[in-house]
């Protein structure tokens, strides 16, 4: 988790939908992987996580305000990133340099998009709309571009993506890995089996919320925090500060709602309504399910 202080930390899974438990008293476990710093609170752009170095732990991807591109392999508990322009770490990878295409970057999404078993390929949606798949990612940098989608008006719409097997049918003989999409209307879409099919075909996922509240998504990360083997479980941060999971999501239902962190103190008074409306209604300025359901 990056917050807006630039600190860095992680948070180990229960494999159960939640946060490992028992570090503190109440409190799930964190480790902190870089203290507050203006080089994450300025300039770390994008990041998402993959196995690109071929390591057994996953490594981190971020992209820079200034289009660099730099791999930090096998993070852990253990691991402390960089927290200063000149500070460096002895295995820190560069894969595309400042002043790269790459700070036209607007979303990275991690999966199994080619033929192997590794989770280092990479989906991005590019500021004019193009879509790009990248495959097998590593230390030696990005390679293998294909083109999902040309440069359009639809995609320039598409405010957070992330990779997962939301139908689970992906496995290490045929990684079929999935895109899940939530657009600036607040719709969420899914885009199955991105290796064969592209971005062509679109499900609309239905979602016990409205819309509205899906613009309110700040952060989204599909993995396998769950008990079985698909990385379906979808993570979402709102702008509430309500962290949800949604356990085992599929592409015709969003999965078994989990409220990991409630929203911040002091949200969700019933605002007064006046013919069906509500003239101070929190949700207009931030939201999560919880708040939604409180106060409509």
């Amino acid at each position: 988790m990056r917050w807006d202080d630039g600190e860095v930390t992680l948070y180990p899974g229960d494999q159960n939908f939640g946060f490992h438990p028992g570090c503190q008293k109440d409190m799930p476990c964190e480790a902190q992987l870089a203290k507050p710093n203006d080089l994450f609170k300025k300039y770390a752009d994008l990041i998402t996580s993959g196995d690109y170095a071929g390591g057994a732990a996953y490594d981190l991807l971020v992209k820079w305000v200034d289009g660099e591109v730099t791999i930090y392999p096998d993070i852990d508990q253990n691991t402390k990133l960089p927290t200063s322009l000149d500070q460096h770490l002895p295995n820190e990878i560069t894969v595309a340099p400042a002043n790269s295409v790459w700070k036209y970057a607007r979303g990275i999404a991690t999966g199994k998009y080619a033929g192997n078993r590794w989770p280092d390929d990479l989906i991005v949606r590019w500021s004019d709309g193009e879509v790009t798949k990248y495959v097998d990612v590593d230390g030696a940098g990005l390679h293998a571009e294909e083109q999902l989608a040309a440069p359009n008006d639809l995609w320039q719409s598409a405010a957070l993506i992330t990779g997962g097997d939301f139908d689970g049918d992906s496995n290490d003989t045929t990684p079929n890995h999935d895109l899940l999409v939530v657009w600036t209307s607040g719709k969420v879409s899914m885009y199955p089996d991105v290796r064969v099919g592209g971005v062509r075909s679109e499900t609309v996922v239905p979602t016990a919320e409205s819309n509205d509240t899906w613009t309110h998504a700040r952060v989204i990360a599909a993995g396998e925090y769950g008990m079985n083997d698909w990385e379906d479980d979808l993570f979402v941060r709102w702008s509430d500060g309500e962290v949800t999971m949604y356990g085992n999501t599929q592409a015709t239902a969003m999965g078994r709602e989990y409220v990991l962190v409630p929203p911040l103190p002091g949200f969700g008074a019933i605002a007064p309504t006046v013919v069906g409306r509500r003239l101070d209604d929190p949700c207009a300025i931030v939201c999560g399910p919880e708040l939604y359901r409180r106060t409509h």
